[in-house]
């Protein structure tokens, strides 16, 4: 390395090694799931069960992060949050370029930075955030990734509300069904909680119509807008038109139940 010469060759060595991981980028044209975790320091998510400032927090987290990466949608509940990139044409650049590495690096910073902007109860704890990301091959797997979801946020939200006031050893044993009828047994009803503790909240983009300003006005137009906004949906299995629902933002249409 004692002339150009030979620092080019291994400066192109080292680079060569960076490259061959930093360089990795998304399929294009596929749908990317980006899978946020949080993870609190000197602490775990059982301690902010029920408490409506972190919920809060990680709603507001969701629709920022939708924002910035303009993300079709988000599901967020407990400490998890689920977003779905997908550019239907395939003509625009992907969030970061596509680059593996940089969209899970990007996300996983965003999240933490958002989180404890937004939340205000810490208690001197740190808050991080854990970040994966990864392509599924069409929209219907993007369907059964939130479908998973429900079903995780579902049984998680039994188990904590049935090991908060009853045996954390019987649960193991009985389905959903009979712990939900075992708690209510004792007083405690999972039908009433909160609709985000339960089945989490989706964050999506959807079309509102609104009148331009005054000075704006031409003959009354008024003008259509995709604003980011917080939905408890009915449960996925319930709705008929799911992908146009979570990816363009449409209002669901619910299963015909008597068929």
């Amino acid at each position: 390395m004692k002339n150009k010469e030979g620092f080019t060759a291994f400066n192109a060595k080292l680079v060569e090694y960076e490259e061959a991981s930093s360089k990795n980028r998304f399929i294009k044209k596929l749908p990317i799931i980006v899978k946020i975790k949080l993870n609190c320091i000197g602490g775990k998510y059982k301690e902010f069960i029920g408490n409506e400032s972190f919920d809060n927090a990680m709603i507001e987290t969701s629709k920022e992060l939708v924002k910035i990466t303009k993300a079709k949608c988000a599901h967020v509940y407990m400490d998890r949050i689920t977003l779905l990139l997908y550019d239907v044409d395939g003509e625009r650049d992907l969030y970061y370029g596509g680059y593996v590495s940089r969209i899970i690096s990007s996300m996983s910073s965003h999240a933490t930075r958002l989180f404890n902007k937004f939340y205000h109860d810490a208690d001197e704890k740190d808050f991080i955030s854990l970040c994966d990301a990864y392509n599924v091959p069409d929209l219907e797997e993007v369907i059964n990734v939130f479908l998973l979801d429900e079903i995780k946020v579902n049984k998680k939200s039994v188990y904590f509300l049935y090991t908060k006031h009853l045996s954390p050893t019987n649960f193991f044993t009985m389905s959903n069904k009979i712990a939900k009828e075992e708690l209510l047994e004792n007083g405690i009803c999972w039908y009433d909680c909160t609709h985000h503790y339960k089945r989490g909240t989706y964050i999506m983009r959807r079309e509102t119509t609104k009148k331009m300003i005054e000075e704006c006005i031409l003959n009354g137009e008024h003008y259509k807008k995709h604003d980011i906004g917080a939905f408890e949906l009915p449960p996925l299995v319930k709705i008929k038109n799911k992908v146009s629902v979570l990816v363009f933002g449409e209002d669901e249409i619910l299963e015909d139940i008597n068929k």
